[in-house]
């Protein structure tokens, strides 16, 4: 459910648009140790361009086994973010903040990325139906990997691309355009490394364990381990 104790700290969208605050409305779908770790803090990061509309999870105290502490709940992450919480999609989708987005970050487990993502596209045709060609457009950015079903994958793919067009939809695999990334794919296409016969990859650890984890001055030498370029 939303929560209800945010009045005093959260502002209005009425406020906002007056003041001038942002002009992107962006929700966080799963509030994760990825999310909390960098979606998060770098939508607030931008606050000049960007407003965090809403944060939304099941659990309305996350957790992780990747996290070696405690994540924020649910109602930390409000008062620190100052925005409303939610604990399903559709309550989001249902509430008068959900209608005023512009675009939905989804982190949730991998194995619900179909279900969410096309709530979110359900939503773009209906704004659509309801408002005609001029509409609040939806878009997705969908974290890494796209679904666990190839099948899942290629109806996401044909929903956008037949369905509901106008609306961005981006699996995020922005790592790939790091400076730190080109580095270690030039390291390995110039045969500095001889030739690559194996890639064992792996990343572990959060913000408290593993800093450079979520610090983008990280060396090219970790970008290779955890990408395995």
């Amino acid at each position: 459910m939303a929560n209800e104790n945010i009045t005093e700290e959260v502002m209005t969208t009425e406020e906002e648009e007056k003041d001038g605050v942002a002009s992107v409305r962006v929700a966080v779908i799963g509030c994760g140790w990825w999310a909390q770790g960098w979606h998060l803090p770098h939508l607030a990061a931008n606050s000049t361009d960007v407003k965090i509309a809403a944060i939304c999870d099941p659990n309305p105290k996350p957790i992780s086994t990747l996290s070696s502490s405690p994540l924020l709940s649910l109602s930390d992450l409000s008062r620190k973010y100052k925005c409303p919480y939610f604990t399903s999609v559709s309550e989001l989708l249902a509430d008068d903040v959900g209608s005023k987005l512009d675009g939905v970050i989804i982190s949730t487990s991998h194995s619900s990325h179909f279900d969410v993502g096309m709530s979110l596209l359900n939503e773009g045709i209906y704004r659509r139906q309801m408002s005609g060609k001029v509409h609040r457009v939806m878009n997705i950015l969908m974290e890494k990997p796209m679904t666990t079903e190839v099948d899942e994958a290629r109806r996401l793919w044909e929903m956008t691309a037949k369905s509901y067009p106008e609306g961005a939809f981006i699996i995020n695999h922005t790592a790939s355009y790091r400076p730190q990334t080109k580095i270690a794919r030039h390291i390995i296409s110039s045969n500095q490394l001889g030739k690559i016969r194996h890639i064992s990859a792996a990343m572990n650890g959060v913000r408290q364990t593993c800093p450079r984890c979520f610090d983008m001055s990280m060396s090219a030498t970790l970008m290779l381990f955890i990408w395995g370029l």
